[in-house]
């Protein structure tokens, strides 16, 4: 997790992937980055091996949705 970064949104697909927006600053005025994570089972459960999925640099992101569908082309 990036220090002093606020959590905005979490969401997850079905590959069993944890995407966690982090925002650093206010609306307009920050940015955020959305990092995929993969999860270790374990009492509790944790987050593991982060890497940045995505860089907002003119906004702090506050929810994340996924959306999947199947008919969609890979790129």
């Amino acid at each position: 997790m990036p220090a002093k970064n606020k959590v905005g949104g979490v969401a997850f697909d079905d590959g069993g992937n944890v995407y966690v927006i982090f925002q650093d600053g206010t609306g307009k005025r920050g940015q955020g980055t959305i990092q995929k994570c993969g999860v270790t089972v374990g009492p509790p459960p944790s987050l593991s091996a982060g890497a940045i999925f995505a860089t907002i640099t003119d906004d702090t992101p506050e929810f994340c949705v996924w959306v999947a569908d199947s008919h969609w082309t890979s790129q």
